[in-house]
């Protein structure tokens, strides 16, 4: 695992991160996106250039959170990853928000998953 800020392609530098390197993550799924997010106006985060937006079962987390991918390939895996027993342990075990508003946000990229989160957030895995 490395902490630090992350800076990918495309994207904008953010808060603190995790970063995991998984062996074999890139052939299963990658480019999957998945931000905490309200869902008014004012408060939605904008779903990357590109990505196409995915509805998911469980409305508490679709409440709460935004998910896209980048490919249609990607596109069942993702769903199974983020399946409503997932879904439900990132709304109550996950790192939340308090001053790091995307804490518990996290990204599948280039067979790496960075999770964004504060410094004490990951002891809840």
């Amino acid at each position: 695992m490395q902490s630090g800020t992350a800076s990918r392609p495309g994207r904008a530098v953010g808060p603190p991160a995790a970063q995991f390197a998984i062996s074999g993550l890139a052939e299963a799924i990658d480019g999957l996106w998945v931000h905490k997010s309200g869902r008014s106006i004012w408060t939605r985060v904008k779903v990357p250039k590109g990505y196409k937006e995915l509805a998911l079962s469980d409305r508490a987390f679709r409440g709460s959170y935004r998910v896209a991918i980048s490919s249609p390939r990607y596109e069942e895996a993702a769903l199974r990853l983020l399946d409503p027993g997932f879904t439900q342990w990132c709304l109550e075990y996950g790192p939340q928000g308090g001053a790091l508003p995307q804490a518990g946000s996290f990204e599948v990229s280039a067979g790496a998953l960075f999770v964004l989160g504060g410094p004490t957030s990951y002891g809840t895995a």
